[in-house]
């Protein structure tokens, strides 16, 4: 098969606020887009996303629609707080991030990873999310509904230099996250390719 023909079967969604990737995330799941497993979150973007969501009121981890994930991502979530409860919800346990190159040579920060976290929530109420390294010394913090999610930075260019910005390989995997098995996403906010050819923009 090749390239054209696989990206013609190829599920494409273009959303206003990067937020709505949960949304568009059931949607896929509904239709039989993305299997029910957890996926690998590829996420081209200028910003991690990383955010702790601040809850108004309890989150159940089951039984999510369209309609019901549009109105929490609405009223519940900001912006660049969708990482961490996409993988609350069990829609993703493996996220990359592959950041812009940095306007300033050596500025950028080196690949790393992976990191196993975890993210659960405290108190009955279930409203207040804690993420944490997933470590012996922090299995006893949260209630039972933790989950957890490996996360690495991704190296883009060959060499060094803004100059090499053409031999980009942005799907550069780690042996030790990336599961070739899994259902992967592909999630690209435009202010990556914003923040690259406007380097001089505050």
């Amino acid at each position: 098969m090749t390239v054209p023909q696989i990206a013609k079967n190829l599920p494409l969604v273009v959303i206003e606020e990067h937020r709505e990737a949960l949304t568009a995330l059931i949607w896929a799941r509904d239709r039989g887009v993305i299997s029910a497993s957890p996926a690998h979150f590829y996420n081209v973007d200028s910003h991690a996303d990383l955010d702790i969501p601040r809850l108004t009121k309890p989150i159940s981890q089951a039984g999510w629609t369209i309609e019901t994930m549009r109105s929490f991502v609405d009223h519940e979530l900001s912006i660049s707080s969708f990482i961490w409860m996409g993988a609350y919800l069990g829609l993703f346990d493996e996220l990359s991030w592959l950041q812009p190159l940095s306007p300033v040579e050596k500025k950028r920060p080196k690949p790393a990873g992976p990191q196993k976290l975890i993210v659960a929530t405290l108190g009955a109420s279930r409203t207040e999310l804690v993420t944490l390294g997933a470590r012996a010394e922090t299995d006893h913090i949260g209630n039972d509904d933790r989950r957890t999610m490996t996360f690495q930075t991704v190296d883009q260019t060959v060499g060094s230099t803004n100059a090499d910005i053409k031999q980009r390989r942005p799907f550069t995997q780690d042996a030790n996250c990336a599961d070739p098995a899994k259902d992967w996403v592909l999630s690209i906010d435009l202010d990556y390719f914003s923040c690259l050819s406007q380097p001089h923009n505050p």
